[in-house]
């Protein structure tokens, strides 16, 4: 990506669903780009992802995983 670009790449969380941002050689300006929604709309959703980490999986034991890490020999 060129430097000059490089920015740009700032935006990019910033974008909504079905919009994308196009640039590079092939492009003369940055340009941002929306899509027309599906229909039918596609039967999937975004990851919830606040909670799942929040909740986290049940099946974890924490305290074995750190006496695991603190074990290790280098």
């Amino acid at each position: 990506m060129p430097e000059a670009e490089r920015d740009l790449v700032e935006i990019l969380a910033g974008l909504g669903r079905g919009e994308a941002m196009a640039l590079g050689e092939a492009v003369p300006l940055p340009t941002r780009l929306q899509f027309y929604k599906p229909s039918p709309k596609p039967n999937s959703d975004d990851v919830d992802f606040y909670t799942k980490w929040k909740e986290g999986p049940d099946d974890i034991d924490v305290d074995k995983i750190v006496n695991r890490w603190r074990r290790q020999e280098r």
